[in-house]
Parts: structure tokens; sequence; C-alpha cells
């Protein structure tokens, strides 16, 4: 199975964990091949990337997002599946949430101490998911972190890492059983 296919399928699984928006995109780009792709990231926005995908999940008793290559699975998703105005607008939230970072903690998000970096991220978060702000409104923020969110979950648990260190995995699943019961505390089932 290629990772296409892979991502198609755990994009399936977790379609409640994911937008409609990401959903879409992921899907839709399973249908064509980029002709030409063009980075269009800068060193600044994938360390930002690299630090926020570490604060989502970290490394703990299993591998962390950075085991599992993640910040480059979200800048390669952005870069070659999003279309352009969906691409745009990740970047203007990016830079805006680079930029409200330096005014509230004095430095971008990724020079930031590991102390500044949460405290601003759960302010981040309180807003994004606390719903203090629409989803239809203008600030790019919200779309910009709930998109590099969804990624960096989609890419943890489609990579090799994530599959087999925190899902339950089964190389080559033998007969369909419909209804397993599950443990306490029992990982989830991978693909």
């Amino acid at each position: 199975m290629n990772r296409r296919d892979a991502i198609r399928q755990v994009a399936l699984l977790m379609g409640g964990a994911l937008s409609a928006g990401t959903l879409s995109i992921v899907l839709d780009s399973c249908h064509h091949t980029p002709e030409q792709v063009t980075d269009h990231f800068t060193d600044t926005h994938k360390k930002t990337i690299t630090a926020l995908a570490d604060l989502i999940l970290p490394r703990t008793n299993t591998p962390g997002a950075l085991d599992a290559g993640v910040p480059d699975f979200v800048v390669m998703m952005v870069n070659e599946c999003y279309p352009d105005d969906q691409r745009q607008k990740f970047l203007e939230g990016l830079n805006a949430f680079n930029q409200q970072c330096e005014t509230q903690q004095g430095k971008l998000f990724a020079d930031c101490a590991p102390d500044q970096q949460k405290t601003y991220l759960t302010a981040v978060e309180q807003r994004v998911f606390g719903q203090q702000t629409p989803q239809d409104s203008d600030d790019a923020i919200p779309y910009f972190y709930r998109t590099c969110k969804e990624l960096t979950l989609l890419g943890y648990f489609t990579s090799e890492p994530g599959a087999t260190k925190d899902l339950v995995y089964v190389p080559i699943p033998g007969k369909y059983e419909g209804c397993i019961p599950l443990k306490p505390g029992q990982h989830a089932w991978a693909m």
C-alpha cells in the first residue's frame, strides 16, 4: 500500500477528527499528481511548524510528531495538495500566528522558551476550539491552527511510528471480526 492510499484510508477513519475541508483535500489529492511543486514555506515557517507539531504530539513513552517526520508531511501536504487559495490562507494564518506570538511573547513562536510556547498555544487553542472565533471569521489564525493540528494528527497516525507504536497494528489481519471488545486503556486499532 502506498502512502496516499494509507492517508485516504486513515482520513476516512478519522472523518470525525478532520474538518470537511481537510478531508476533501486529502481525498481529492489522491486523484491527481502535482505537475510542478513550489515550496511556499520559508525556514521560519518550517521552524514554527516543527515547534508546533512537537507541542501537539510530543515524544513520551511512544514516538512523537518529530520522530514520525510530521513537519515535512505538513509542508508537503500544503505545497502539493492544497489549492492556491487555501494554501495562501494557511500561510497568512501562519504569519499571523507568528506575529501575534511576537507581540505577546516578544519572540517568534519557534524562538520562544517551551513555557512561553505552551502559554501562547493554550490561548490559541482556547480561542480556536473554544468557539470564541466564528468559523467564517476573516481571522486566518484559526484556519491555520485547525489545519496544522489536523495534518499533524493525520501525518502521525499514517506514519510507521504512529501506526505501530501508538495504535494496535496488525500487518496481516486475520478473519473479519465485526465486534471485538476493547480492554480498558487499550489503544485504537490501526489499518
